[in-house]
């Protein structure tokens, strides 16, 4: 019949808020691997009518084998003969189980002549252990009352003996004892150097739950409630065996809400009742038909609800599990919060030594009750001196104060649960080897920063003491250095660049130092010019330690301002009658500072200096308007003409320096009115200008008169190439054209001459000019010369040429001249010759 239940609880949260890196070392009981030798007591005893003890101990030794970790072995010592599938074994040739694997072996042991109790085997059994590596255990299963020794029935002296013989043994392994029945003899045992337990199962029932418990104690582990199938964990493990007893007991399952697995599933192992007793007379070999179940272990467990399902007839169900813990040790600097590790370096202070237990799977502290009571032992030295204290808190911390130069060291021990011991020293901690050095503070240039504000960066003189007013405030490592830290740092100032000074005082609200600029002596004896502030910080830490930052400069600039005082002597007119020479208006004197005006209070204190050649004056300070009035007066005997007054003004500016101004002026004195100087140079003008129409209007010829392109000559029709001949002669009025050299014509008459007049007024740009042609004379063997439009012919009766009509003829610019004659060739041959050429003005 298939059985299943859900469980309905939601996940357990993790409790603790603080993790810590693995450590090295974990529990003791989780780390080892185990060897187990248990005597095995199949003497007749156990195997008489109607005794189930030897199937309910067998029973218990394969449960016992099945929770067994990988790498465990158990050896069993049988105080008679058994056989396994054929084979034989007794004290000197152990049955061997290699881990879970063969735990089923157990149930196929048979002994096939059970006698008495001899206690020999125990001796076997301990020096066969002595050979194994691992945690030793050495478990005593009998249900005795009488011991045998070397075939001697020790009687009263059994308890005695196996008291003795254990407790020897307890000095270097691990001892368990089980009687079985009201009638087992027990041992008088108070515990050796080792682990020792002792019980007795009053009857052959008890015995599977007495050796599980025994199995607990030697693997650590401790037993989980099981209600209505629900497992509830709120830590993690390392692993969950369940033992699910009942008829035909299959599908175990352990899974969560979601169907998820409760962690990593090994191997399952079906346990089994033993149907194998014993040979000889009296033996009933009465079995117990009950016995039998399902063992299941589980691996690397999460934490969380879950519910167990199954097949079967199942009668009862249990879970023995094995916390995955393990011990934390945090060393947390209260200053800052942080945890000190083996790698950051500790400074003197109160610092907080906090433990716990922590789950490996989350990294978290734990205050499960799946620990049971824990109990913590805390010794840690000082320099040496050792102080202890203890715990049985989940998880609690301490203060400790240490200064510069102390060594810390400590060593924790945690015991949970069953028998689960951890202990931890410094490096398992993470600790240097050889303790926790408290080193002294050293300043680190870096962390210590500093700020300059307020101020200028540049500055008039006469100001200085009231603007150069700075604020220096400093703070380390991030923490301002003010109120009562203030006093931890000292600034160290330097004005580089001239004689100004500084004060330097902690400020009224602590926040800092106040740093105000002086000068040397007075303004009037202060440095200008460009300077600069270095400025660094002195600190002084906790620990005595003294360091400067990195040093930081603020330039500035001083200029005197100190006023320049400027003067300008304003003449309102510059001529004076005498008759009038009080009515006229004043000259007015300028006075600025820089290009400002000054001040009525500042115009009063200048003392003025006024020199007019004689000239009686008076001043006049004009309110408002920076300046002075200074009238001219009369006088007898005030030589007329120019006379020169000049001003000098004195002061002293604002940083008391003296400062002084002059200009000066010139002004006319005459008896005469102006208006009569005035009218002569009118009369003078006009003249001037007269000649100068005068002479712009005179007639003049061209400056130049050059060729324009190319010579147009000809002879006979054939181009000759090359330039007429031109003489222009502007003084004689004259110009000359005549043709070029032609070698093949050793006569050539085709020249002429021309007189010129004027036309054009001088005022006439040279190249606008025109020019009138009075004459043309030429050679009787020129035909005709054309100027410009007119045309000159010769008169063969009078040899002159003559124009056609009354027209002037007129050259100007661009005009062009051609004159037309005769050429005779080599051979005396007479031809026509033709010049023309373009003129050019300029």
């Amino acid at each position: 019949m298939k059985r299943g239940f859900c469980c309905v609880l939601a996940l357990f949260l993790l409790m603790g808020i603080l993790s810590s890196p693995a450590s090295a070392e974990t529990s003791e009981k989780a780390q080892t691997t185990r060897s187990i030798a248990i005597v095995f007591d199949n003497s007749g005893s156990m195997y008489v009518q109607n005794n189930k003890a030897w199937c309910r101990a067998t029973y218990a030794m394969e449960v016992f084998a099945a929770m067994m970790n990988e790498g465990d072995t158990m050896e069993i010592y049988p105080m008679h003969k058994v056989t396994i599938d054929g084979k034989e074994y007794d004290g000197s040739n152990p049955v061997v189980i290699s881990g879970p694997k063969d735990a089923a072996l157990i149930r196929k042991m048979y002994t096939p002549d059970a006698q008495d109790t001899p206690i020999e085997t125990i001796d076997a059994a301990y020096n066969g252990l002595k050979k194994t590596n691992g945690e030793q255990w050495l478990i005593v299963l009998t249900d005795g009352n009488t011991f045998y020794e070397d075939g001697q029935d020790l009687q009263g002296r059994t308890s005695a003996r196996l008291t003795e013989i254990l407790s020897q043994y307890n000095r270097s392994v691990n001892v368990m004892y089980l009687g079985i029945g009201t009638g087992a003899v027990m041992p008088d045992m108070t515990g050796g150097d080792f682990q020792y337990y002792g019980d007795k199962a009053s009857d052959s029932a008890q015995v599977l739950s007495k050796l599980t418990y025994m199995c607990n104690i030697i693997f650590g582990r401790d037993t989980m409630d099981i209600s209505d199938n629900g497992i509830s964990m709120d830590v993690s493990m390392k692993k969950v065996i369940l033992f699910v007893q009942g008829k035909n007991v299959s599908d175990i399952s352990v899974t969560d809400a979601g169907g998820a697995d409760i962690g990593r599933k090994g191997e399952e192992h079906g346990t089994q009742y033993s149907q194998l007793g014993a040979g000889g007379p009296n033996q009933g070999n009465a079995v117990d038909e009950n016995l039998q179940g399902m063992i299941v272990t589980y691996e690397n467990c999460r934490a969380g609800d879950y519910c167990l399902s199954y097949s079967g007839d199942v009668s009862s169900a249990v879970a023995y599990y094995e916390p995955d813990v393990d011990l934390v040790v945090q060393l947390i600097d209260e200053k800052t919060g942080e945890v000190i590790n083996g790698t950051e370096t500790a400074y003197a202070g109160d610092y907080t030594l906090r433990y716990g237990l922590k789950d490996n799977q989350t990294g978290q502290l734990t205050q499960t009750e799946l620990l049971g009571n824990t109990h913590y032992e805390i010794n840690y030295t000082v320099n040496g001196a050792s102080h202890t204290a203890s715990s049985d808190k989940k998880q609690d911390e301490l203060t400790v104060s240490l200064e510069a130069g102390d060594v810390l060291d400590a060593t924790i021990s945690a015991d949970y649960l069953s028998g689960y011991h951890i202990e931890k020293s410094g490096p398992d901690f993470g600790w240097p080897t050889g303790g926790f050095q408290i080193e002294v503070r050293s300043i680190d240039p870096e962390l210590l920063s500093f700020q300059l504000s307020g101020g200028q960066t540049q500055y008039g003189l006469s100001q200085l003491e009231q603007l150069g007013h700075y604020t220096l405030t400093a703070s380390y490592s991030g923490q301002p250095l003010t109120g009562e830290l203030l006093q931890r740092y000292t600034p160290q100032l330097e004005i580089l660049g001239g004689n100004i000074g500084y004060e330097c005082a902690a400020s009224s609200d602590q926040s800092g130092y106040e740093i105000f600029l002086k000068y040397s002596g007075d303004a009037l004896h202060t440095d200008c010019g460009d300077f600069t502030l270095n400025y660094n910080v002195l600190y002084t830490n906790e620990d005595g330690q003294s360091g400067t930052g990195v040093a930081a400069q603020q330039p500035f600039t001083v200029t005197n301002d100190g006023y320049g005082l400027e003067a300008s002597l304003e003449r309102t007119q510059s001529f004076y009658r005498l008759s009038q020479l009080e009515q006229s208006a004043p000259l007015v004197l300028h006075l600025t500072k820089d290009g400002e005006k000054l001040t009525d209070e500042e115009l009063a204190a200048v003392d003025l200096e006024i020199d007019t050649e004689g000239i009686p004056y008076e001043t006049q300070m004009l309110e408002g308007q920076s300046a002075y009035a200074i009238r001219l007066k009369s006088a007898n005997q005030i030589a007329t003409g120019w006379h020169t007054v000049s001003c000098k003004a004195s002061t002293t500016d604002v940083i008391g320096q003296s400062v002084s101004a002059e200009d000066s002026t010139t002004v006319e004195l005459q008896k005469y009115p102006l208006w009569m100087r005035w009218l002569l140079i009118a009369l003078i003008l006009a003249l001037l200008l007269l000649a100068l129409l005068l002479f712009l209007n005179q007639k003049v010829l061209p400056k130049s008169v050059r060729r324009y392109g190319e010579t147009d000559f000809n002879i006979g029709g054939k181009a000759i190439d090359d330039n007429a001949k031109l003489a222009y002669k502007r003084q004689s009025k004259t110009l000359d054209i005549n043709p070029p050299d032609a070698p093949a014509y050793p006569y050539v008459s085709c020249g002429a001459k021309l007189t010129l007049e004027p036309v054009s007024p001088r005022r006439t740009p040279s190249a606008k000019r025109r020019m009138q042609v009075t004459a043309v004379r030429a050679n009787p063997d020129v035909t005709s010369v054309e100027v410009g439009a007119s045309v000159y012919e010769l008169d063969k009766a009078t040899g002159k040429f003559v124009k056609e009509g009354n027209t002037p003829t007129i050259l100007s610019n661009n005009s062009v001249i051609t004159v037309n004659g005769t050429a005779l060739n080599s051979n005396g041959r007479k031809k026509t010759a033709i010049l023309s050429q373009q003129l050019r003005f300029k």
